[in-house]
């Protein structure tokens, strides 16, 4: 068995947050080879749902960089969410600190206040308005969510660059979570047992049989597992220091396909 694993933002996802046409090629390739696809992203798994209806293309699903993952058939295969001890004391440290955050379910996005520019790439394709998800808005989020005892699989927050590193120091002291980078203020929180590697691992022994390759491809931080721990790790042109680091292999940006040009280096 060969897999190809692929992040969604930055990587095969143009700065429109579509699949190009070059990519979409690509990916039809990879499948009429035989090869597995795996979608390992930082998104709430309906929106990465919806990207993969609207391309064409199934595979399991890595969603909450790693804490659901799904089947073929969209079947949970794994789940790991925060405790609500640790979600109030992770709103503490950011509400604390005056700083925007969300949280993910399997399928809905909450917030206590609804910024649109930071959602607009679950806008569905040529809306404005209509989301790819349900988003719920309410002023005590916090106690919404612990109330309804919901499955909270992530908490993002924006974190400006000169507060971030305080902020992180203070988020590492609550027990049991994992802290990553999706983007240059975008930090996320997860059960420390999160992670994209861990989500892939457990995809592959539900896909079952031998594993004689694997690729991994993404751009960012929280990207980092599943890139060191692949065969051929590939950073994206437009991923941070840290990440080309510690790649096999540096391809284009995500506005020049180079998803596609990675791949078709690699495997065709």
């Amino acid at each position: 068995m060969k897999v190809v694993v692929t992040d969604l933002d930055g990587t095969l996802l143009n700065s429109s947050h579509f699949v190009s046409e070059k990519n979409l090629e690509t990916l039809k390739k990879i499948q009429e080879e035989g090869y597995e696809i795996i979608f390992a992203s930082g998104r709430v798994s309906s929106s990465v749902e919806y990207i993969m209806k609207n391309a064409g293309i199934n595979g399991y699903i890595v969603a909450n960089n790693g804490a659901l993952v799904l089947d073929k058939e969209k079947k949970v295969v794994y789940k790991q969410a925060l405790d609500h001890e640790q979600i109030e004391k992770i709103l503490d440290v950011v509400e604390t600190n005056g700083i925007k955050f969300n949280m993910y379910d399997k399928e809905k996005y909450y917030c206590n206040q609804l910024d649109r520019e930071r959602v607009s790439h679950l806008f569905k394709y040529g809306s404005d308005k209509d989301y790819q998800i349900d988003i719920v808005v309410k002023d005590d989020i916090g106690n919404f969510v612990k109330d309804r005892n919901l499955d909270i699989f992530k908490v993002q927050m924006t974190i400006p660059e000169n507060v971030q590193e305080d902020v992180i120091k203070e988020l590492s002291k609550i027990d049991n979570i994992y802290i990553a980078k999706s983007g240059k203020c975008h930090v996320e929180a997860m059960h420390k047992s999160v992670n994209k590697w861990n989500g892939i691992e457990i995809a592959l022994k539900d896909l079952g049989g031998k594993v004689d390759k694997i690729i991994s491809i993404g751009d960012y931080e929280n990207d980092l597992p599943m890139i060191v721990n692949a065969d051929i790790g590939i950073a994206m042109g437009n991923a941070n220091d840290k990440v080309k680091s510690k790649s096999d292999l540096i391809t284009e940006t995500n506005e020049e396909d180079g998803f596609s040009k990675a791949i078709n280096k690699i495997l065709f």
